[in-house]
């Protein structure tokens, strides 16, 4: 049997600089996809974390409302439960660095009094570039300017929340992580829940 001279040429073996370059581009494209997204996902973990951190300490300041926590007096007296019961005080704004704090609320005015007899008994800072831009109540959205307090704190013994001084059970924040990445945290201090959500529940 013979073969004729095209059916004797060899096929190309290997790629074209072309399918090479081709092949390039699509690996860098990929590559490039997994990476953004995988930084989307980190990002999303930080902010949610941010949250849960400032929900696990509202609820540690409710429950030891709840428990009557005793704390040794400011006046040297014996231990007994402060009379405004427990808060953590949110501080953002612009020229701050977003923190958060519990305190004992000794003088029963429900807000935390920064160099009075209220006692911090912890502090912490949000994570960098994480910060609160909304401490919303039902119906309304407190307006502050420069440096802004989200105060909750639990009257015992049932116990009540109070927002910012006044009696009002729900409140919402809203916390954000660069370019429209957002998270919220809502309290209904009165049954004690603190739903973290990526979507609003206050409208």
């Amino acid at each position: 049997m013979f073969l004729n001279n095209h059916e004797m040429k060899s096929s190309p073996v290997g790629m074209t600089l072309v399918e090479l370059l081709v092949t390039v581009f699509i690996f860098v494209v990929l590559t490039t996809m997994i990476v953004v997204n995988f930084q989307q996902l980190d990002r999303g973990r930080l902010l949610r974390e941010n949250v849960t951190r400032v929900a696990d300490l509202l609820r540690e300041a409710r429950v030891q409302t709840q428990a009557g926590v005793p704390l040794d007096s400011p006046d040297g007296g014996d231990p007994m439960m402060p009379p405004g019961g427990y808060g953590v005080a949110v501080v953002f704004g612009s020229g701050v660095a977003d923190q958060y704090l519990l305190y004992a609320d000794w003088d029963g005015n429900h807000l935390y009094d920064r160099g009075r007899d209220d006692v911090v008994l912890r502090k912490k800072l949000l994570d960098r570039n994480v910060v609160v831009t909304a401490c919303k109540q039902k119906d309304l959205l407190p307006a502050c300017g420069g440096v802004c307090t989200c105060d909750l704190s639990f009257q015992p013994p049932k116990p009540a929340t109070y927002v910012n001084g006044d009696l009002y059970q729900e409140v919402e924040m809203r916390f954000e992580l660069g370019d429209g990445l957002e998270h919220y945290l809502y309290v209904n201090g009165a049954i004690g829940q603190f739903e973290e959500s990526p979507h609003a529940r206050i409208p």
